[in-house]
């Protein structure tokens, strides 16, 4: 069941009633089934959603768009907003609330200089990407629909619009705060923090306490963070609007895997100063936080906003220790597992290995209890790999599921995407649902992953994107 969304009733301050401006000849290309189900939706919802984007029936809907602000690149932007999206309300599932959001519907208050679209590529690269990260584990919101158009629309060249249905569990962003932090307006921003105890059961346990809801929500960031350094997720565009109170991975741009290892590797061709590089993100996470907690500093002393602060760091290098130690199948510990972890990693960096690949291949040097390697740096490493294993009591085939289970086969590339674009602007979305079902479990072995594990070409390897794509 779909409902008139509950932040509408914070008043104009908050929000903006907007009716869609939808883009020429909507076609619905794909719903995603299983996450309709998950989120408390049934095939009357679907249709009727169906039927607002391609006939704007349905009156019962309420879209609007939401103020917020941010700082982009490190700088303060006082008002930001929902420039091409708009939130049509909220579906239930058990105790928990997941938002709608219309993204590529038409110019809103908040547009600025845009034109309110989406474009093919973009919006398959979200719905790809965000699938992507649920079959990885990591916390994420997701695409519900893809419709394709027939609208041109100017970028630096003319590009077809298109536009997804996204879901999440919330679409308050940081930014959100910051907005009436910033207009020293606490009446409203103390408003929006009560509406987040009274609408999450996730913040049931608060007890209306800020100190603790901030505290949750630096939790979570620091655990996402820690997710997607794991598995070589580059999110290109950190931005305090960019992230949300649930530590989901939100508003996916011109975002990357690893494929050669490098810490240092910036997707966004737009981070002319590297400030979101791969190595980067965990302090960003932290300085995002830091942004978080001044908005909150109203209500929370400094020695308290700093103390939750510190958690960050405690809570980011604890999970981050335990996702590397799973991804080399260990499960006691030792002194020197960072180093060992470590050493790898310096490892793929000087050869320039494949992040994923190489970590899935210690799946067989565990399975032959002896180094695999010809290359004789890397050989020694795997004997050090070894001899740790030998101190952790487990049974083989436990060491060769945890390994299995905690690196994937696949990650999506964006050379991968690019193909699937190509196909798309013709019409044929036949790769895009091939390439979703490989992430329906991409740490398992079949034909689909062993497809999508292919390497990429010279000149197709580190393929970056800019905020405009």
């Amino acid at each position: 069941m779909i409902s008139t969304h509950k932040y509408l009733n914070l008043g104009d301050k908050f929000t903006s009633l907007v009716n869609p401006n939808f883009p020429e000849n909507l076609t619905l290309e794909l719903i995603n089934t299983d996450l309709a189900s998950q989120i408390g939706l049934n095939n009357d919802d679907l249709k009727n959603i169906q039927d607002f984007c391609c006939k704007e029936k349905n009156k019962d809907l309420k879209p609007f768009a939401s103020a917020y602000a941010g700082h982009q690149f490190g700088q303060y932007v006082n008002q930001l907003g929902d420039g091409r999206g708009l939130l049509i309300g909220q579906s239930f599932a058990k105790d928990k609330v997941f938002d709608l959001f219309l993204k590529g519907s038409g110019i809103t208050p908040f547009s600025r200089f845009g034109d309110g679209r989406a474009i093919l590529k973009s919006s398959i690269r979200e719905y790809i990407g965000a699938e992507a990260m649920h079959g990885l584990r990591i916390p994420t919101s997701r695409s519900l629909m893809f419709f394709s158009s027939s609208e041109k629309v100017q970028r630096d060249q003319f590009e077809t619009a298109a536009m997804i249905i996204r879901t999440s569990k919330s679409h308050i962003r940081f930014g959100n705060f910051e907005y009436f932090y910033y207009k020293n307006d606490s009446e409203n921003l103390k408003k929006l923090i009560d509406y987040c105890f009274d609408t999450y059961s996730e913040f049931t346990e608060c007890d209306g306490s800020i100190k603790k809801l901030f505290s949750k929500i630096v939790d979570s960031t620091a655990s996402m963070i820690a997710s997607w350094q794991a598995l070589g997720f580059c999110h290109g565009v950190m931005n305090t609007d960019n992230f949300n109170i649930f530590g989901e991975t939100f508003d996916y741009g011109p975002f990357a895997f690893l494929e050669d290892y490098n810490p240092n590797f910036i997707c966004n061709l737009s981070d002319t100063s590297g400030r979101y590089s791969y190595a980067n993100q965990p302090y960003i996470g932290l300085w995002n936080c830091s942004a978080l907690g001044q908005a909150f500093s109203n209500f929370l002393s400094q020695s308290e906003i700093e103390d939750i602060l510190k958690y960050y760091e405690k809570i980011f290098s604890k999970k981050l220790l335990i996702n590397f130690k799973n991804k080399l199948g260990l499960t006691s510990s030792e002194e020197g597992d960072p180093n060992l972890i470590q050493a790898f990693l310096d490892i793929l960096h000087k050869k320039n290995l494949d992040f994923t690949k190489s970590f899935r291949d210690l799946e067989n040097v565990i399975k032959k209890e002896s180094p695999t390697s010809k290359d004789e740096e890397l050989r020694q490493w795997q004997i050090s790999f070894l001899k740790r294993h030998d101190k952790d009591s487990i049974s083989l085939n436990k060491k060769i599921r945890i390994i299995s289970s905690s690196n994937p086969i696949i990650t999506p590339k964006n050379f991968q995407i690019d193909k699937v674009n190509m196909q798309a602007e013709e019409g044929d979305f036949s790769t895009m649902e091939k390439m979703l079902d490989a992430y329906k479990d991409p740490f398992i072995k079949n034909d689909l992953t062993s497809e999508f594990s292919l390497p990429p070409k010279n000149d197709e390897k580190n393929k970056r994107l800019s905020c405009a794509s």
